[in-house]
């Protein structure tokens, strides 16, 4: 796995068998009998620069999903023979960079017989991860409806918004594109065809709503670029890279306005979420609340 994960970092098996300390040829051999064992290619070599097939990114996600099981297993077996309590978090990359901290150090001072491991899973599994045991505490997106065995502490109400460059001429020049936080300007499917786009990432937890939208109103894109974290989502459309739905709590990308359509959601809910049967349900409420009280404090 770090092989591939080599190539697809530097974009060349040339420049990843130099990072990983081996010949080129040594790891184009090594891609060619992986690619044979399950019959079928992982990178479209054709390319420049060297990219995944759709087989390629499905194998690299199961893949890291599978040492992410593993390394939680680890975790836990050695908590059972250390007789100490491990507690994985799944948590979504902004929220838990963020929140986690702070929670954590309060929790940690109470409780010094607690290990924690901290992964960042599509928020879109974590229902799936807290079912299988892979995770004990889900913190972010995820979509409480009909589970009737999931215990869950709402954290946030968050507004989404279709965001676009202001430099594509959707507002008269004399316009205000700050007065669009809190007036969306309405727009049709028309004027997004064709249109470079800039994808949320599984990760992200807004991937779905946004592949809804694009699937009812059938847009076409031009460009895509696909990206797993918000921060570099609100980055890539400040420079005019595509449009986008993200999250806009507070206040939208500079250069960027905030735009509506009819028929697709606005708000999402963050939550911490657990299995209600699970043995160590009181410390997850918990830490649940704290990582609550964490979100209030540094908003």
């Amino acid at each position: 796995m770090e092989y591939i994960l080599a190539v697809i970092e530097e974009k060349s098996i040339t420049k990843a068998a130099k990072r990983l300390y081996i010949t080129q040829p040594t790891l184009t051999k090594y891609i060619n009998q992986l690619e044979d064992e399950y019959g079928v290619k992982f990178f479209d070599r054709s390319t420049t620069p060297i990219r995944l097939t759709e087989a390629g990114q499905l194998y690299v996600e199961k893949k890291k999903m599978m040492i992410e099981e593993e390394r939680s297993l680890r975790s836990q077996l050695k908590s059972i023979e250390d007789k100490k309590i491990t507690l994985t978090i799944g948590s979504g990359h902004t929220r838990g960079e963020k929140f986690l901290p702070y929670a954590l150090k309060q929790f940690c001072d109470l409780h010094s017989n607690v290990d924690f491991c901290i992964t960042f899973p599509d928020e879109i599994d974590f229902y799936k991860k807290l079912k299988s045991g892979a995770i004990d505490l889900a913190f972010g997106v995820i979509d409480v409806t009909n589970n009737m065995d999931i215990e869950y502490l709402e954290m946030t109400v968050e507004s989404m918004g279709i965001v676009v460059p202001t430099e594509w001429g959707f507002l008269p020049q004399d316009a205000d594109p700050s007065l669009t936080f809190q007036h969306p300007l309405p727009i049709t499917a028309d004027m997004l065809n064709g249109r470079d786009v800039i994808i949320p990432g599984r990760s992200t937890g807004a991937d779905i709503t946004f592949m809804e939208m694009l699937s009812k109103y059938n847009i076409q894109f031009g460009r895509v670029i696909t990206a797993n974290n918000m921060i570099i989502l609100r980055e890539l459309i400040q420079y005019g890279l595509g449009y986008s739905f993200i999250s806009v709590n507070k206040q939208i990308p500079r250069n960027c306005i905030l735009c509506s359509m009819p028929g697709i959601s606005s708000k999402r809910s963050g939550r911490c979420a657990y299995i209600r049967s699970h043995p160590h349900v009181e410390l997850l409420r918990e830490l649940s609340g704290m990582i609550f009280q964490s979100i209030k404090l540094l908003g």
